[in-house]
């Protein structure tokens, strides 16, 4: 029966030590990037558009997912512990545990992206904020020009921003109150472009539904005006009662005055209200009737382009048939 032969110890002994050697002189960048590789994959994994990175301490840092498909450049070492490398717009703040020696990530650092979510998650922000907010996503699509989450959530403030604008006095866009305004167009007529030429029937679509509830919004807007058209009439009539039945002339007849005054503003803002609906639902019409569901990957978005499709047809067409006035 033949014995298996084994290696002596004194030949194991060399090979480990040697392994050990290798390993301990692996070079610090690249050590770096293998780290970095392993974060990125499991971004890449992620649902949605952002991922969530675990730092060293256990800490999360949020990021935009379509970043991690950007190579890791600029890896540079500050000194023998702390190290920095840009992976898309973002930079990765890197360290050596103190404890195991092991490269770990301690930040990820992007402020214009931050200040610009920061906007978006504010439940009312004023126009000053919007107007900042709107800064901040100028710089952030200088960077990622082609990124789909970055065109609607620029999109998405700035109609935020014409909703809270849109009434006031001295601007230029008044005249064409029941538009996007300008920013917002343009933004608007870029992305269906963008998606056209680059087959993203999700991306115009998305940007279409956003501009109809836009539509949609407003034109409630004006029907809950209309309906509160002369609501202070019956406070005015009382006291014109009040002061007859006082004998008081000429309290009643101011109040006359005041309720004839009212009425005949009412007569204007209600045709002025009137005219601004019509224009409004014509641009909201023409959006709808320009939805399609061919193309689209998104069930839900697939769904939501067949409802306001139908609506359109309640909507859309009892209005059409409405005569001039």
């Amino acid at each position: 029966m033949k014995r298996s032969r084994s290696m002596p110890l004194s030949t194991l002994l060399p090979i480990a030590l040697s392994l050990t050697f290798l390993a301990g002189c692996t070079p610090p960048q690249e050590l770096i990037k293998k780290m970095l590789a392993g974060h990125l994959e499991k971004c890449k994994s992620a649902e949605g558009d952002f991922a969530e990175i675990k730092l060293f301490g256990g800490e999360k840092e949020t990021i935009l997912k379509e970043t991690c498909e950007e190579p890791v450049t600029e890896l540079m070492l500050e000194d023998k512990i702390k190290a920095t490398a840009k992976v898309g717009p973002y930079t990765w703040l890197i360290g050596q545990n103190p404890d195991s020696g092991v490269w770990v990530v301690s930040s990820i650092e992007w402020r214009e992206m931050s200040d610009a979510r920061r906007v978006l998650k504010e439940d009312d922000p004023d126009v000053n904020t919007l107007e900042a907010g709107a800064k901040h996503f100028e710089k952030v699509a200088e960077k990622l020009p082609d990124s789909p989450w970055v065109k609607l959530s620029r999109l998405e403030l700035l109609l935020d921003l014409r909703k809270k604008t849109r009434n006031k006095k001295g601007k230029d866009e008044e005249a064409d109150i029941t538009g996007l305004g300008a920013r917002a167009q343009a933004q608007y007529d870029a992305m269906q472009e963008w998606a056209k030429k680059n087959n993203n029937a999700d991306l115009g679509t998305k940007a279409r539904v956003m501009v109809i509830d836009y539509y949609r919004n407003y034109n409630s807007f004006i029907d809950n005006a209309l309906e509160t058209q002369g609501s202070g009439d019956e406070h005015l009539q009382n006291a014109i009662k009040m002061a007859e039945k006082e004998k008081n002339e000429a309290d009643a007849e101011k109040y006359r005055k005041e309720l004839e005054r009212v009425t005949a503003e009412r007569v204007l803002e209600t045709e002025r209200l009137t005219k601004r609906q019509k224009v409004l639902k014509q641009s909201m019409c023409e959006e709808i009737a320009a939805l399609s569901a061919d193309g689209i990957k998104d069930d839900t978005l697939k769904s939501r382009v067949i409802a306001a499709k139908e609506s359109g047809k309640t909507l859309c067409v009892a209005d059409a048939k409405q005569p001039e006035q």
